[in-house]
């Protein structure tokens, strides 16, 4: 279960992008895009409902896989699995959290990933460009 949302843009910068070497390219593009996604991981996590805490301490940010022509980051929410050293309790798991975003049936769904994409769709394109063009910049720099 999850939600998959998108955000285009950059074009300046891809240009600036293409003239390096694909590894440093690929290490620029991968910084930028988890940057973008910092923002967007803590306006989620600041909007989402505290019961146990549990909802909150699951947020995290991974890299996508790299394809051809797409590089990416994406926040996501941890649930199930083992037991592990950043679970207070056993029970300390945020299975319940599309539960809370969407609805289910007499609750309503508060909506707060939504919310948070709507917020930061914009900041998260220009925390990327201001990443990248830092990173251009160091680079060059040397």
């Amino acid at each position: 279960m999850g939600t998959v949302k998108e955000v285009e843009g950059l074009d300046g910068i891809l240009k600036a992008l293409k003239k390096l070497e694909p590894k440093t390219r690929l290490k620029f593009a991968k910084n930028a895009t988890k940057s973008g996604a910092m923002l967007f991981k803590n306006k989620a996590k600041a909007n989402a409902p505290k019961l146990t805490g549990a909802l909150k301490r699951g947020f995290g940010v991974k890299a996508m896989k790299a394809h051809k022509d797409r590089i990416g980051s994406m926040v996501v929410i941890r649930t199930g699995g083992a037991r592990t050293k950043g679970q207070k309790k056993k029970n300390d798991d945020p299975f319940y959290w599309y539960f809370q975003e969407r609805g289910y049936y007499n609750t309503k769904g508060k909506f707060f990933v939504e919310r948070a994409f709507d917020e930061k769709k914009n900041s998260v394109v220009k925390e990327a460009e201001k990443r990248i063009a830092s990173d251009i910049g160091k680079y060059n720099g040397r």
